[in-house]
């Protein structure tokens, strides 16, 4: 893990009885904490799962996918600038979605046990490790047109000093919501609802705002495993944003994969 507190929460679930996919889940929730300019929920994320009891290693794809609304001659105008940093450079998150599957088919504990530490890690704080100084120098230049990000990752108006405690009591409360009510209240309610909000003051009318709008229409597109059970990949239906798991074949000459579960990606993301 790129942060002590975040290996520390994968360790908690392990002492529970959880296993390494319980253990990558608590890690990718507690970095968005611990690790806020490498690492969130609000990015992208693959994972590779082995199963030695069944000897079935499972590919978990999560990568963010562009908007069905996106506002595509809107993007070509747009300046360098436009393009790299702001709400027209982003794609619909698909973390969350990528760790639910994956607490769907892999985990051994439960949900709100794996999403816990990160709760309890935004209300207390992470203490700033040295390693990340050098990241917070490089981004407080960009991070200054955004009052809230400042007041929490750089108080004072200035680059924290090693080991400075940066609790962030409205992530807590996501993190919270997340635990409580679920993966899928990422995607739809008040969390969506400010991801919209955000994005429009960004003066972003469409795009990534018409997709996280279209979280309240989130279904659930249920899949059947090769061994028979059931697992679901969160879609955001307005969006054709899916996650995706393939079982893979026993390591072999060509390395394909195969048994797909979801079908094939869309086009366009």
């Amino acid at each position: 893990a790129g942060a002590t507190e975040a290996a520390e929460a994968g360790v908690d679930v392990l002492r529970q009885g959880g296993n390494a996919a319980d253990a990558a889940v608590a890690v990718s929730l507690a970095l968005t904490v611990a690790e806020p300019f490498n690492s969130g929920i609000g990015g992208k994320l693959v994972g590779l799962y082995y199963d030695a009891a069944s000897g079935q290693t499972w590919f978990i794809d999560g990568l963010g996918e562009s908007p069905l609304n996106l506002p595509v001659e809107e993007i070509r105008k747009a300046s360098k600038e436009e393009r790299e940093r702001g709400y027209k450079s982003v794609c619909v998150p698909g973390t969350v979605a990528a760790l639910e599957l994956m607490h769907k088919l892999c985990v051994k504990l439960t949900w709100k046990q794996c999403a816990d530490p990160a709760v309890k890690l935004a209300e207390a704080g992470f203490k700033v490790p040295a390693k990340q100084l050098f990241v917070f120098k490089e981004k407080i230049d960009v991070v200054r047109s955004d009052a809230e990000a400042m007041k929490i990752y750089f108080p004072g108006d200035e680059v924290p000093a090693e080991g400075t405690l940066l609790a962030n009591p409205d992530l807590a409360k996501v993190m919270a919501t997340l635990r409580d009510e679920g993966p899928g209240a990422f995607y739809k309610g008040w969390i969506a609802d400010k991801i919209v909000e955000a994005s429009r003051n960004d003066g972003v009318g469409g795009g990534v705002a018409d997709a996280a709008g279209s979280q309240s229409a989130a279904t659930k597109r249920s899949a059947t495993s090769p061994a028979g059970t059931s697992a679901s990949a969160a879609t955001i239906a307005a969006a054709e944003k899916r996650c995706r798991a393939t079982l893979m074949d026993s390591p072999g000459a060509d390395g394909r994969c195969c048994r797909g579960l979801g079908g094939p990606r869309h086009a366009g993301g």
